[in-house]
């Protein structure tokens, strides 16, 4: 029987290149829709920009060592099983003596994370003590993405489709139209499931629990409840 959902996801793996033994050089398993490449450039983005998780700082660490972070493919499923494919991944990859740098065991986000009113308070204050980046730390991040061969063809790419298109008001709004609620060839979610999240939410359930319960990202249940998307039927 045909799978009835053609979104795949695909789990991967990032890589020490410094490390020889193929299993000991995994340190980071996670999922995405978007290539591999694309990935792994984004993730560059993050560690670039000075971000203090545990991946970030041993993606920085490996470069400063004049190594190199490697991505691979491990598996490709359809998009509803990726959280379970994900988890499956990094507890064989810890089994076999991976020191991976994931911070949960897996899923999209921080899914079953209960972060208490308290713990809230102190991230804030910590994030507003934080002094801002210095014009020089910003003047290296655009260099080190000007000289990356890999943001020039990803922004190369992605103008290449809009290069000499316009489109009227009343063109956009009929596009806009065609791809809401139901009509998107790739929702996840119908109508009467978006009416029990706002139900669920409204009667105090975690957004995260509900995207797990749900099989999507947070940021769809946040724009669901929220009224950002599926507006009208």
């Amino acid at each position: 029987m045909a799978d009835r959902n053609p979104i795949r996801a695909t789990i991967y793996v990032l890589c020490d290149s410094r490390v020889a033994d193929p299993i000991a050089r995994v340190r980071y398993v996670g999922q995405t829709r978007i290539a591999l490449d694309r990935r792994l450039y984004r993730h560059w983005v993050t560690a670039t920009a000075g971000a203090r998780e545990h991946r970030a700082v041993w993606m920085r660490a490996v470069k400063a060592a004049g190594g190199d972070v490697l991505i691979a493919e491990v598996d490709r499923v359809p998009f509803y099983e990726a959280d379970a494919a994900e988890t499956t991944h990094v507890a064989r990859f810890r089994a076999l003596g991976c020191d991976l740098t994931n911070r949960t065991d897996g899923g999209r986000g921080k899914r079953g994370w209960d972060v208490s009113p308290e713990t809230r308070r102190k991230m804030s204050e910590a994030a507003k003590r934080r002094p801002p980046r210095s014009p020089e730390v910003c003047r290296k991040i655009g260099d080190w993405l000007k000289a990356d061969p890999t943001h020039r063809l990803h922004m190369r790419t992605m103008h290449q489709g809009n290069r000499g298109r316009t489109r009227t008001p009343e063109q956009r709004e009929r596009i806009s139209q065609s791809v809401r609620g139901e009509k998107n060839g790739k929702k996840v979610m119908t109508w009467d499931t978006v009416v029990i999240i706002r139900a669920r939410y409204a009667a105090g359930a975690v957004q995260s629990h509900l995207a797990r319960e749900f099989k999507c990202s947070p940021a769809t249940i946040h724009a669901v409840v929220h009224r950002l998307r599926w507006v009208t039927p």
